[in-house]
């Protein structure tokens, strides 16, 4: 095995301490190609597009409280007894990465309009 800069000799003789990882925050990565873009913006209006009853609809059915809003279909919906993949496996399933996903785009001061009003889920779950 031969490390990169290292000759294949070095490594028998000497093993190379191999450099740990380091984490690093999303401030101090910077994609910037017109495709991540593109796709950014798209993702950040559906998101901000989505309404609060609709992101919480099968959250609140599931606890058996009434449920107002669009029912987002695919796996978001809920299917009660449904315990095979497919149409409803995994209601809800999508919720925190969408929380996430908002909360980073708006922890972008750079980003244009980062400060829309997006979905505010100040909607009571019950």
């Amino acid at each position: 095995m031969t490390l990169p800069g290292c000759s294949s000799a070095k490594v028998l003789q000497q093993p190379r301490r191999c450099r740990r990882w380091r984490s690093f925050g999303y401030g101090d990565v910077e994609l910037t190609s017109e495709a991540h873009e593109k796709q950014l913006e798209r993702t950040l209006n559906v998101l901000m597009g989505l309404s609060d009853d609709s992101m919480l609809k099968p959250l609140r059915e599931m606890s058996g409280l009434p449920a107002h809003g669009e029912d987002l279909g695919g796996w978001y919906h809920y299917e009660p007894g449904l315990c095979t993949g497919g149409y409803g496996f995994a209601p809800s399933c999508t919720f925190g990465q969408w929380v996430s996903a908002l909360a980073r785009m708006y922890a972008d001061p750079e980003r244009p309009g980062h400060t829309r009003q997006g979905p505010s889920l100040e909607s009571p779950v019950c």
